[in-house]
C-alpha cells in the first residue's frame, strides 16, 4: 500500500525518471493513448517490479494519484479525459503534450512497510 504522506511530503526528494506523456497520461486517466508497452515501462518503474497484465488496474489505480501529487497541474486532465473517444484521442493527446511538454517526470512509489 501506498503510504498517503509521501504522496506530498518530500515529493522534490523522490527519485524520478521522464517518461513520454502518452505513457504518463494513460496512466494518470485510465485512457490508452500511446502503446501498452509505455504503460508497462511506467509502472514498472514505479513499483521496481515486472508487472504482469492483470496488475496493471490495481497499480494504475495507486499510481496516478502519486503522479498527479508531484505534477498537481494533471488533475484537470483526469476530467478532461471522459470526453476522449477513439475519434479524438489524438487530439487530446497533442493537447496535453502542448499543456504538459513532451515527458513528465514520474516519481517512485512509496511503500508503507
Amino acid at each position: 500500500m501506498v503510504d498517503p504522506a509521501s504522496k506530498v511530503k518530500g515529493i522534490q526528494h523522490m527519485q524520478t525518471k521522464e517518461f513520454a506523456s502518452a505513457d504518463v497520461m494513460s496512466v494518470v486517466t485510465g485512457v490508452l493513448l500511446g502503446k501498452i508497452a509505455g504503460v508497462y515501462e511506467v509502472l514498472n518503474w514505479m513499483t521496481d517490479d515486472e508487472l504482469m497484465t492483470h496488475q496493471l488496474p490495481y497499480v494504475g489505480r495507486e499510481a496516478g494519484p502519486v503522479i498527479v501529487a508531484a505534477h498537481p497541474s494533471l488533475a484537470v486532465a483526469i476530467e478532461e479525459a471522459q470526453q476522449v473517444t477513439h475519434e479524438n484521442c489524438q487530439e487530446w493527446l497533442r493537447t496535453w503534450k502542448a499543456r504538459y511538454g513532451a515527458t513528465i517526470a514520474v516519481p517512485k512509489l512509496v511503500r508503507k512497510e
